[in-house]
């Protein structure tokens, strides 16, 4: 059971980082210069990921291995 749990919470940290691949800033021409645009979808992904993070972080399954490191990096990414 726990090396399930261990695995799950593996996953979800590989599917978030897959996730934040694929976003990207758009510049858009505004009179005559360029803006950024795309940030509330970027920052909702940011805070639903820092808060899923820390849960994991939380769990009783992470352990104090590879996993806790990588998840703690992650972390520290997202903030």
């Amino acid at each position: 059971m726990k090396a399930e749990k261990k695995f799950s919470l593996g996953q979800k940290l590989k599917i978030m980082k897959e996730e934040m691949r694929s976003f990207e800033l758009v510049q858009k021409e505004f009179k005559g210069t360029f803006l950024l645009g795309g940030f509330d979808d970027i920052n909702a992904k940011l805070d639903d990921q820092t808060v899923t993070t820390q849960a994991m972080l939380g769990s009783s399954y992470i352990g104090k291995g590879k996993l806790r490191t990588d998840s703690k990096a992650w972390e520290s990414r997202l903030i």
